[in-house]
């Protein structure tokens, strides 16, 4: 009977080792898992960090290319205005007003003719 309670616990023993291999086993398996996720993770994390470094410095450069075009724009309008109030201050005169300039100037040429005439007689 001792033989047999020994041929019991020696199985159980055995059965207990084979177990305690196979979870051993697999915990190596799933923590070499679990290390190969890590360094994945943190392969992407590099990446996703190249990439928002990437974008950050094409939107930088966007925003100073926008910079640019909006000074660049500004000092434009700037002289448009410049030319059009001398235009405008200077502008040629239309028919109207022609007319009323040619009709100044031939008073003051007849107003200078007759101050020159009584200049001479005196």
């Amino acid at each position: 009977m001792i033989e047999i309670l020994l041929v019991i616990i020696t199985t159980l023993l055995a059965v207990i080792c084979i177990l305690t291999f196979g979870i051993l086993l697999k915990v190596s398996h799933a923590k070499t898992g679990i290390s190969s996720l890590i360094q994945t993770n943190a392969a992407f994390h590099d990446i996703n960090a190249d990439q928002c470094r990437e974008r950050f410095e094409l939107t930088t450069a966007h925003l100073e290319q926008l910079v640019e075009a909006t000074v660049s724009a500004e000092r434009s309008i700037s002289e448009i205005k410049e030319v059009t109030d001398v235009i405008y201050q200077y502008k040629l005169p239309n028919a109207a007003e022609r007319k009323i300039l040619d009709q100044i100037e031939i008073e003051n040429e007849v107003s200078s003719g007759i101050l020159n005439a009584d200049r001479r007689h005196v």
